[in-house]
């Protein structure tokens, strides 16, 4: 009876190992897939001078996955905006995708570009 209690927990403890193993490794690809999506709208925005609703498109067509299909569909929503607060829009379809997401810290940080983002000059 004990040695098929060790065996047990040994076997729990190594499936929730490969579990956590499996979600970080999966948080990893979603930072990295984020961090080249940001780094395409910046070359986008600054080297080619493209404005953020179609430097918001064209990152998001290239792309692929959920990070790319996130900014696909805020600059969709963007060709239909009637005035209001781009802030607004941002935070709404972050939300959205923050749903499926496994981010934690990133999410505030993505919170905050939303705020910085398209409200000066290029920079």
């Amino acid at each position: 009876m004990k040695a098929a209690g060790i065996v047990l927990v040994l076997c729990s403890c190594s499936a929730l190992g490969f579990h956590l193993s499996f979600l970080y490794g999966r948080r990893i690809r979603e930072c990295v897939e984020i961090e080249r999506s940001l780094q395409g709208l910046l070359g986008e925005i600054r080297f080619r001078q493209t404005p953020l609703k179609e430097a918001l498109c064209a990152i998001g067509s290239r792309g692929r996955g959920a990070f790319p299909a996130f900014l696909l569909r805020l600059s969709e929503r963007l060709s239909g905006f009637s005035g209001g607060c781009f802030e607004q829009i941002w935070s709404e379809e972050l939300k959205g995708y923050l749903q499926d997401s496994l981010l934690g810290e990133e999410a505030e940080l993505l919170f905050f570009l939303g705020q910085q983002l398209g409200i000066l000059d290029l920079e």
